[in-house]
């Protein structure tokens, strides 16, 4: 074992730790003997694991830790007996690991890390609310950018999800996606120096190196699905928005249509009504006019529930448009957010009183206003004023309630809306800027790498100008359901329900 150890141990050597080159050499070279050392040695390397991993800090030996890792994980096989032999040493050493490794290492060493990602992801190395939270924060190890979506992302949403384990992934999640895994042109790891820590994500997190495997047009929708499904289930209704508005917009071939983008599409239509009282247009940004028309004529229902909760101070008229469809509602496993709907409903005709009135007495809310829930108005002014109190604590409304002019009874109560942004302070706004400034300042980085990358791609340019002749030439509503290479994608997704 004397000799395993100091084959474990030889790497990084301290003379080439600021010389990117001498240093991406010493780590092709240390993989490779650690590859033939455990091809010659491995029984007996795995007989002595933990004491070898007693000689390594993960931190500075982060390669031949994860070497020694990857030999003792349990195989597929393994997990999908049960039950599953729960193993409390491995599970602290992959703790340990997870906590402390070289992101610059593991550039290097990319698939026995993804391999350690998707056996933790499982399940069943560790718990969820352990697992979760180690997962994403190895991820933003990896990319502190955030920008490149792997497959070990989708890994780390269907644990969060279905643990109901959501909280620790949104620092991930919040995170804008810009790079893919099947882009074209990317660099050949072998020409590059991986151990520069100027490299965009896009050089480094790649097939080639191991740090994902391939993501399919299917996949990339279901991880966006997932953000929206975790995202609802916290009321991040904005997030959910967005998550799902990506994932109805997604590009198809042919400016066709998948059934996964029509029901993300639904769920947009839901969470856009309960976060913004209304839906911004007639598809998601981004989405072709060609995806929008098709999205309005196979959601019909959904697009009548948004008009008649943006057209109609009536709740009863919208708990009726609700009704008529309800079977298909339940169908599409949409029951859940809809009652959310059109519990928020008088809600937004409350807010939308503030484009007319500055003040307004509680009676005359009373009076213009309906529950779609009951369809009727609220039963007196202390349950209107709890309702209201309630949308101001929870941040919906920007307004108070002035109470009756004390002194022989004169006055009524009355809502006062408020305008937030002038009473934010300096500091605050400041603070804003600051960080809008700098957002711009990473984008258009990252805008001027893409469209180097693109302006080199024959397929890109090919496919630009196919979609500028369509667009002139074809004025139909036609669309082609099936699309996307997947037959039955949404057998394939993850179900969820509010």
């Amino acid at each position: 074992m004397d000799h395993c150890a100091s084959v474990l141990l030889a790497f990084p050597p301290e003379d080439v730790l600021a010389d990117h080159a001498a240093y991406n050499k010493a780590a092709k070279t240390h993989i490779a003997k650690i590859n033939q050392l455990f091809k010659d040695q491995g029984p007996a390397i795995a007989a002595n694991a933990q004491s070898l991993l007693d000689c390594l800090n993960p931190q500075v030996h982060s390669i031949s830790y994860l070497a020694i890792l990857d030999c003792l994980l349990p195989t597929p096989t393994d997990l999908r007996q049960s039950p599953y032999q729960y193993d409390e040493g491995l599970a602290e050493r992959i703790i340990l690991f997870l906590c402390r490794f070289d992101p610059i290492q593991i550039r290097y060493y990319g698939v026995p890390f993804t391999t350690l990602f998707t056996t933790v992801s499982s399940g069943q190395i560790m718990p969820a609310p352990v697992a979760v939270p180690l997962l994403a924060n190895a991820l933003l190890r990896v990319d502190p950018s955030g920008s490149m979506l792997t497959s070990n992302h989708l890994m780390l949403m269907g644990l969060a999800y279905f643990s109901e384990v959501t909280e620790p992934t949104v620092a991930v999640t919040d995170k804008s996606i810009i790079y893919y895994p099947n882009m074209v042109n990317q660099p050949d790891p072998r020409t590059i120096m991986l151990c520069d820590p100027n490299l965009p994500p896009s050089s480094y997190v790649t097939k080639d190196t191991g740090l994902t495997t391939r993501l399919t047009p299917l996949q990339v929708i279901e991880y966006d699905w997932l953000v929206g499904l975790s995202r609802c289930s916290r009321r991040d209704w904005s997030g959910a928005r967005e998550a799902f508005g990506r994932a109805a917009s997604h590009p198809c071939r042919d400016a066709g249509i998948s059934r996964a983008m029509v029901e993300a599409f639904k769920k947009w239509v839901l969470v856009s009504l309960l976060d913004e009282g209304r839906v911004s247009g007639p598809a998601p940004p981004h989405a072709s006019e060609r995806v929008a028309k098709a999205h309005a004529l196979l959601a019909l229902p959904y697009v009548h529930i948004a008009e008649e909760f943006l057209g109609s101070g009536n709740g009863a008229a919208l708990r009726r448009c609700v009704e008529a469809s309800q079977a298909q509602l339940v169908e599409d496993g949409n029951e859940g957010l809809v009652r959310e709907v059109l519990q928020s409903h008088q809600k937004w005709q409350i807010v939308r009183l503030r484009d007319v009135y500055a003040r307004i007495s509680l009676s005359e809310v009373r009076e213009r206003t309906k529950s779609a829930v009951t369809g009727e108005p609220a039963a007196s002014d202390a349950e209107l004023a709890a309702l209201i109190e309630s949308m101001v604590a929870s941040g919906m409304l920007q307004a108070a309630i002035e109470p009756p002019i004390s002194g022989g009874g004169a006055g009524v109560p009355c809502l006062v809306f408020l305008n937030g942004d002038d009473n934010r302070p300096e500091h605050e706004l400041a603070s804003q800027i600051q960080h809008a400034a700098e957002r711009i300042n990473r984008l258009s980085l990252e805008y001027r790498a893409t469209k180097e990358r693109l302006a080199t791609s024959k397929e890109f340019i090919r496919l630009a100008i196919k979609d500028q002749k369509r667009d002139k030439d074809t004025k139909d509503t036609c669309f082609d359901f099936n699309a996307m290479e997947d037959e039955d994608i949404m057998s394939e997704m993850t179900p969820g329900n509010l």
